[in-house]
């Protein structure tokens, strides 16, 4: 039986976007409003971080993304991306999903998300696909990390 444990990191990287050229994506009314001194927070409503990961989400289960929720982007934020990586795997670290170009307007994904938002884009995974691929750790490789990274994007 499957273990996968979730530690998910958040990650602010100012300056630093895949892809990062639309200039055009309109700013939730709060993002650049230097008296919001909330922090940047990023959840999995889903699991804990630190916790078994539901096997709804694993290569045991539906492996259908979770549903992830962030607020209060950092003043100046553009855009978003989010990769989920395994560090513990094998063969170095396995890039599981990849997403880019998320506009600044979105701030929720939805389980199982099918349709991206409007200008995003799926990166490609470690087994060269498009999409999520949730953790499936090969047998006797005992329990593995996942790390849900979400990057605040500004432009240059």
């Amino acid at each position: 039986m499957l273990k996968p444990l979730l530690s998910f990191l958040l990650i602010l990287s100012v300056g630093f976007f895949i892809n990062c050229d639309k200039e055009d994506i309109p700013d939730p009314n709060n993002n650049n409003d230097p008296t919001n001194t909330d922090p940047f927070a990023f959840t999995i409503p889903a699991f804990d971080n630190g916790t078994e990961i539901p096997s709804k989400y694993t290569c045991d289960g539906s492996d259908v993304s979770p549903e992830l929720k962030w607020e209060n982007p950092p003043t100046g934020t553009k855009g978003f991306c989010i990769i989920m990586v395994d560090p513990d795997a094998y063969t170095g670290t396995w890039i599981h999903w990849v997403v880019f170009n998320i506009p600044v307007t979105t701030l929720t994904f939805s389980e199982n998300i099918n349709t991206l938002p409007t200008g995003a884009s799926y990166g490609t995974n470690t087994w060269g696909n498009l999409g999520y691929g949730g953790p499936c750790p090969p047998g006797g490789t005992g329990e593995h990390n996942y790390n849900f990274h979400l990057y605040a994007c500004q432009f240059k």
